[in-house]
């Protein structure tokens, strides 16, 4: 579902495309769309809660940074190396929607 959102999509390799191609969508969009709902939290504040919630469940450290993508290096090689990683981080981002799935 999310390659198709994404094909979508200013054929871009975000499915959440910023306001130019390339270019992901902005921490203060996601502040502004949940000030705009009446919600007093941030878009960094859904990261801490990630995190919170991999601690809790014993998700190793290194690979819960790669989950939020918090890697060292070029853009290009950052791309790769979240692209490579896709396998291990689907059961972190399970783990994840099960949390906040209740």
């Amino acid at each position: 579902m999310l390659r198709e959102e994404r094909d979508d999509v200013r054929g871009g390799d975000y499915v959440f495309p910023g306001s130019r191609p390339g270019v992901m969508l902005e921490n203060k969009v996601m502040t502004q769309a949940l000030r705009n709902a009446g919600i007093a939290a941030s878009g960094h504040g859904f990261r801490s809660s990630f995190k919170d919630c991999a601690r809790h469940e014993g998700v190793d450290e290194i690979l819960s940074e790669f989950a939020l993508v918090h890697v060292e290096g070029s853009a290009t090689s950052c791309l790769l190396r979240a692209r490579r990683s896709a396998r291990k981080r689907r059961p972190v981002m399970q783990v994840w929607a099960d949390c906040i799935a209740g």
